[in-house]
């Protein structure tokens, strides 16, 4: 029972130790009031932002291509059916990536298992997750098929 008071006390002595180690450097911290006002200081004046330019712009002059909202128009467009056909690449390669996982641990459940008629249905069903997952890419391709930019509008020019 003299063994526990005294493991108690040395642990206790440490932490006494400890803060009174920390105390001096908590006393020593800059605890000065910050420097006054300078009133005579020169004012900062902050201008406001110019106002937006035109995203449409010619590599070579580096002006407008035309005064025209309807090129602009087109060039947003064709923005939004890139990033939309993106965005479609992305969800098929993450399909295709869940179907390449989905084969692999079916070969490996149809591996492990002794009963032929286990493996057949495991195999039927992996041919219909297959199936199913070749109709969603089906239609996934349409649309960005749907995508595709119209024809160029014929121009007298």
């Amino acid at each position: 029972m003299t063994a526990i008071p005294a493991i108690v006390l040395r642990y206790l002595g440490g932490a006494f130790a400890l803060a009174l180690a920390a105390a001096p450097a908590y006393a020593q911290q800059d605890v000065s009031p910050p420097p006054p006002i300078d009133v005579n200081a020169p004012t900062l004046i902050i201008e406001p932002l110019p106002q937006p330019r035109s995203p449409v712009r010619s590599a070579s002059t580096g002006k407008k291509r035309g005064s025209d909202s309807d090129q602009v128009g087109r060039d947003i467009d064709a923005a939004r059916r890139r990033v939309q056909s993106g965005g479609i690449d992305n969800e098929i390669q993450v399909r295709e990536d869940a179907m390449d996982r989905d084969r692999v641990r079916t070969e490996r459940l149809r591996a492990a298992t002794d009963d032929p008629h286990e493996a057949a249905r495991l195999r039927q069903e992996y041919n219909q997750r297959l199936a199913e997952h070749e109709r969603w890419r089906d239609d996934k391709e349409r649309q960005r098929q749907d995508l595709e930019p119209p024809p160029p509008a014929d121009d007298d020019r």
